[in-house]
């Protein structure tokens, strides 16, 4: 695997800049070597540009196997090398589930701190074996012991099966907080998009002696519904360049659940991951926290 070119993110962290937006801190990470505004990293525009073409000259018929084969991640080696990795399973109804352990090489006397990390991918692709150069990275640079989760994906498996096996994964670190040499007091949770949504369910089903302390979300999937009128989302909040304008809503409305966004493959998601039983459960807390 490559090397992760580690002065780009010592650039992003030198850029970055705070900003004030109703009384609340932003703070906004530059391209690290452009100055440009509202536009791609260009690495990153390179791919999505000539994906976004090839789909418009071709659109295709959704298939939920070919999804699966395109959400595939790559992410480039960050640490060292001086991780120590190990896996376990986990049995949740009668299902088997894969957890992806990672923890400092040397050894540490006192217990370590946790981080759980739960994958995104719309609640039914993607892998935890794709998060795994990033958990190790975390393990050595924060000295604590990660778990990555490998939960079951819907349709095949539909809630609360995935939420159900995060709840069985805290209360195992609870359980085996002296084997792992760990501090229980200290597990933090995080996830992204689906995975951060998971997350959230995850602390608000739990038993109150094993909820974590600290939650890293990043970009959480918070409202299965999306059409109350709670919030407003608009696309002139966002800073973004004529010249890339159509690519990036694009992006940007792909995942709106308002009625304004790619409402086919939204209720597609909803309906794939909650099943049938969608229109009475949308609002529930480990579902849509935004109504928590």
């Amino acid at each position: 695997m490559k090397a992760c070119d580690k002065s780009l993110v010592e650039k992003i962290y030198k850029n970055s800049e705070s900003i004030q937006k109703d009384g609340i801190e932003i703070i906004l990470k530059n391209i690290p070597d452009s100055d440009k505004k509202g536009v791609f990293d260009s690495r990153e525009y390179e791919v999505r540009d000539a994906i976004f073409k090839f789909r418009n000259m071709f659109p295709q018929t959704f298939n939920l196997e070919n999804w699966r084969k395109a959400t595939r991640s790559y992410c480039l080696d960050i640490d060292s090398g001086e991780v120590a990795k190990s896996e376990f399973t986990l049995h949740v109804d009668g299902r088997d589930v894969k957890v992806y352990v990672s923890k400092p090489a040397n050894s540490v006397s006192k217990p370590m701190p946790v981080f759980v990390y739960i994958h995104g991918g719309s609640f039914m692709t993607s892998s935890a074996q794709y998060y795994a150069s990033p958990c190790n990275y975390i393990a050595e640079a924060a000295q604590c012991v990660t778990f990555n989760i490998e939960y079951s994906l819907a349709p095949e498996n539909r809630y609360p099966a995935a939420i159900n096996e995060c709840v069985a994964l805290l209360e195992y670190i609870n359980e085996h907080a002296d084997e792992y040499n760990i501090d229980p007091e200290r597990v933090a949770i995080s996830g992204d998009s689906a995975g951060a949504n998971l997350a959230i369910a995850a602390v608000l089903d739990c038993r109150a002696e094993v909820r974590p302390f600290y939650m890293a979300l990043f970009y959480p999937c918070v409202d299965l519904f999306g059409k109350d009128d709670i919030y407003e989302w608009k696309e002139e909040e966002y800073d973004i360049s004529d010249e890339q304008r159509e690519l990036i809503l694009s992006r940007l409305t792909m995942g709106r659940a308002d009625g304004k966004g790619n409402n086919e493959l939204m209720d597609y998601i909803f309906r794939g991951y909650i099943g049938p039983e969608y229109d009475s459960l949308k609002k529930r807390a480990d579902i849509s926290p935004v109504y928590a």
